[in-house]
C-alpha cells in the first residue's frame, strides 16, 4: 500500500526565499516527490507541512485527496 505525505525541502529554497511544497509517495521501498502549486516562505521548526497556513493546507489536502483516490482505485 502506498503512503502519501507532504514535505518541504528547505535546502531547495529559491532565490526569492520560497520553497515548493511537495507530495511524497512511498510504495514498495521507492520514494517519489511531486511538486504542488503551493509555496512556503517562512521556515518552521520542522520540514512537515505546517498547520498555520490555511491556503497551503487547502491546496495540498485537495491534491492529497486526489492522489489517495487514484491509489485506492
Amino acid at each position: 500500500m502506498a503512503t502519501v505525505e507532504c514535505k518541504i525541502f528547505w535546502h531547495h529554497m529559491k532565490s526569492d526565499g520560497k520553497c515548493n511544497v511537495k507530495i511524497r509517495i512511498d510504495h514498495k521501498g521507492e520514494k517519489k516527490h511531486i511538486n504542488t502549486s503551493a509555496f512556503r516562505r517562512t521556515k518552521p521548526n520542522q520540514q512537515k507541512l505546517p498547520d498555520q497556513s490555511p491556503f497551503i493546507k487547502n491546496v495540498v489536502n485537495r491534491t492529497l485527496d486526489e492522489y489517495c483516490v487514484a491509489i485506492s482505485s
